[in-house]
């Protein structure tokens, strides 16, 4: 049985991730409605989402040590 806390953790991990997609959805309109028709053929929306996803992971790993170092996410390795 679960306790009240990981309920709640549930719900709003599930809320974040139905966040998320809306937002990725608003974002990929945007770029399809922002690049011009004619340019359309030349623009590589993979290498350009590829590029973003790689600077959001430079920029981020920072973080994870951070937090990590300061306890206010403790990283620990899943169990076997």
């Amino acid at each position: 049985m679960q306790d009240k806390s990981s309920e709640g953790g549930s719900l709003v991990g599930d809320l974040f991730t139905v966040l998320s997609a809306i937002f990725f959805a608003f974002y990929s309109i945007f770029l399809k409605v922002a690049i011009p028709e004619e340019q359309e053929s030349t623009f590589k929306f993979s290498w350009f989402l590829g590029f973003v996803g790689l600077i959001n992971d430079v920029a981020i790993l920072p973080l994870f040590f951070i937090f990590n170092w300061t306890g206010l996410e403790v990283f620990q390795w899943p169990n076997n």
